[in-house]
């Protein structure tokens, strides 16, 4: 242990050595001298026996054979045999620049091959490994006996925090591999786990086939496998098992010219319980899977690719890979962008995960094609001619097609004042052509297929008026009021409209990120009508340890689609003190301001803890915020959702996470989740335990207590 701390010593402090300047070499006094062709040495004092052709050398030594560098306190070179023995802190570096270390060396064929005592390497990633002996069969094969490996620090007081202790060490640098014979996997010195046989790459190995690092994924075993098909394609698969079932997922990746694309996927024979109206638990065990991938490319300034999403049910999403979407949409597209204008090409697919719905009612859209053009009338760019289009094609439930194109053209003219006054004018039209065919459930005989031309326009007039204030004062403290007025005059709204409520969602979430938006409707089918009138003020204070961000709006509308509800009211504030902590609210009401969205939080950052709490509540939901006829218990619904983790000590987070539902007055536990998080120099463990008492026994989605476990090892698996 004492000539190893020493070496160990060696190895951190030497990056260079120093010589004499003059060595004596049978009685005469030179610099450094060749003693053969390719060979080089100097060292304090050098004798030379003839009648054997023996070199014995002795102080700071330095030997250079072939690209090849030995450094030790004392050397015999038989240069008859081509061999040296040296000893006394011994390093040799060969023409690549790799290190050993040893006490007591053999070395032959120009340092290229020999045996070494007490031997210490350092390789890639900080790590080290030590042998009682070591034999060097070629310039990057070695074989060692009485082995540690590591890449954490190293000191002779205390082990490693963790270390590979084997009784044979194979290390071929060619094949950037490392092959242990009856080894232990030591924590602290403790020996933990025994292997037989052990492999695996070394530090900084490219990318190769094999096992990776096992791992507990919620509550299951998982232990990947690696596939390096090319250098740009690999494939992962992982077997995940229980005690009552296997699931096997895989990870595709591969990089082609343009791009790339990943494939995620899983199947298994997993148990499926879902629960009927009756109350009658139905169970089943068929082959259930999920697949993502997703692919982008550019060629020619135009990108494209897919984003493809489909499972076999909800359940499985979200009891097995803790996925809680509500329906998946898989699209493919193509689009190209050029400044303000762009030209988009879509088709897409969309997977309910409701458990009524069949595959005969998911909807299906090929083509979807939008594009916007924007001209500039003059030289300014002040008057601005837009022109943008929405086309689709669409299959929907129960044998309805849909084929629809929208035309919107805007005229716009921006002005602004000598006194910083902006305004905005325009006059827009949007024009809509509706091809509907659809099965007439109504008819009193058979049903029969009917089909429907419907055209409208929305003609509108639009101005918009900003007024930005900024002033700075003493002690870096800035004030930016800007005040905001937008008025649209557009057509009355008509019950004929309904007509076209096809496929987009009829809810619209006012904020005051769309306060004056002349539509706040996604999609084509719902537009807002009539009168709009919304005005409102964002004011913003600064200083070097405080910022305050505020916003107030009201909207005014006549003779819109929900004309009995004419008012709204939407405001935010938010509070920076220090960029340590915020805090921020942000609210929606109507006109008698009875509240429609309240949500407030706060945040910390500090050096050793984080924490950020938010409570929201939703009221009147079947109004402002349901759709497809989903439904909460008294109309209402409260939440609070909590995260934080901590900095127990150096190295060691703590987290906690959970949702509640306080909408009653029994507190409903959602999620919650428990993280342990230890990242040192060469280690690093997660664990996770989490809850979720979601439950939907309709979609067979259950209750879950599981945990996941991973250990990541500096130099084996990251």
């Amino acid at each position: 242990m004492r000539i190893v701390c020493k070496l160990l010593l060696i190895l951190i402090l030497s990056t260079s050595t120093s010589f004499a300047k003059h060595i004596m070499f049978s009685g005469l006094s030179f610099d450094k001298q060749p003693i053969s062709k390719n060979v080089s040495m100097k060292a304090d004092s050098v004798f030379y026996d003839a009648s054997t052709d023996i070199i014995t050398a002795k102080g700071n030594i330095f030997v250079s054979m072939g690209g090849y560098s030995l450094y030790a306190d004392q050397m015999n070179y038989d240069s008859k045999r081509d061999v040296i023995f040296a000893e006394g802190n011994v390093r040799v570096v060969d023409i690549d620049g790799k290190v050993i270390y040893g006490e007591h060396v053999v070395l032959k064929d120009k340092l290229k091959r020999g045996v070494i005592k007490d031997f210490i390497a350092k390789l890639e990633k900080n790590s080290v490994i030590t042998a009682n002996s070591a034999i060097r069969l070629s310039k990057n094969k070695y074989v060692m006996k009485g082995s540690v490996f590591t890449s954490c620090k190293m000191t002779c007081n205390r082990k490693p925090i963790w270390q590979l202790n084997a009784a044979h060490v194979g290390v071929d640098l060619d094949k950037h591999e490392m092959t242990y014979k009856h080894v232990f996997f030591e924590v602290y010195g403790i020996p933990i786990m025994y292997f037989p046989y052990f492999q695996h790459s070394t530090p900084n190995a490219p990318a190769k086939s094999g096992l990776l690092t096992p791992k507990i994924k919620h509550g299951d075993f998982m232990l990947p496998f690696y596939f390096r098909v090319k250098p740009n394609l690999d494939l992962t698969l992982s077997p995940r098992t229980s005690g009552k079932y296997t699931i096997f997922e895989t990870e595709l990746r591969h990089k082609v010219k343009y791009g790339g694309y990943e494939v995620l996927g899983s199947y298994g024979n997993v148990e499926f319980k879902k629960t009927t109206a009756t109350n009658i638990t139905k169970t089943t065990k068929t082959g259930r899977y999920h697949l993502f991938a997703t692919g982008s490319f550019v060629n020619n300034d135009i990108h494209y690719g897919f984003d493809i999403k489909r499972a076999s049910d909800k359940a499985y999403l979200t009891n097995y890979h803790k996925i809680y979407d509500s329906y998946l949409t898989s699209k493919i597209y193509a689009n190209k962008v050029n400044e303000r204008n762009y030209f988009s090409l879509e088709g897409g697919y969309f997977q309910s995960l409701k458990s009524e719905t069949s595959n005969l009612s998911t909807p299906l859209v090929l083509p979807s094609v939008r594009t916007q053009n924007v001209y500039a009338i003059d030289e300014e760019e002040s008057l601005l001619l837009n022109v943008r289009s929405d086309n689709i094609a669409h299959r929907g439930s129960k044998g309805s097609q849909l084929a629809r194109s929208s035309l919107d053209l805007e005229l716009m003219k921006n002005i602004i004042s000598d006194g910083g006054h902006m305004f905005s004018f325009s006059l827009a039209n949007r024009a809509d052509l509706y091809w509907v065919s659809f099965v007439d459930n109504k008819a009193k005989k058979a049903k029969k297929e009917k089909e429907e031309i419907l055209y409208r326009t929305i003609p509108e007039f639009r101005t918009k008026w900003r007024y930005p204030l900024a002033r700075s004062f003493a002690a870096g403290f800035n004030v930016k009021i800007e005040p905001t007025a937008m008025v649209v005059f557009g057509r009355r709204y008509k019950s004929e409209f309904e007509k076209f409520a096809q496929i987009d969602s009829p809810k619209n979430e006012l904020s005051e990120n769309n306060i004056f938006n002349a539509n706040r409707y996604s999609g084509v089918d719902f537009h807002d009508y009539g009168t709009r009138f919304s005005y409102g003020a964002n004011l913003s204070l600064a200083s070097e340890s405080i910022y305050v961000d505020a916003f107030l709006g009201q909207l005014l509308q006549k003779n819109n689609i929900k004309n009995e509800n004419n008012s709204e009211y939407v405001g935010s504030i938010a509070i920076d003190i220090e960029d340590d902590f915020e805090l921020f609210y942000r609210f929606r009401k109507d006109k008698k301001l009875s509240p429609i969205l309240d949500e407030v939080g706060a945040s910390i950052a500090l050096e050793r803890f984080t924490s950020k709490a938010v409570y929201t509540k939703l009221q009147n939901i079947s109004r402002y915020f349901a759709k497809d006829g989903f439904e909460f218990e008294r109309n209402k619904a409260s939440q609070v959702s909590f995260d934080m983790d901590y900095n127990l000590v150096n190295n060691l987070w703590v987290g906690f996470s959970s949702k509640l539902d306080v909408s009653s007055k029994s507190i409903k536990m959602l999620t919650r989740s428990i993280r342990v998080t230890y990242s040192f120099d060469c280690v690093s463990i997660n664990a996770v335990i989490t809850n979720n008492s979601l439950l939907d026994a309709s979609r067979g989605v259950k209750k879950t207590n599981d945990i996941s476990f991973q250990v990541g090892l500096l130099g084996i698996n990251m």
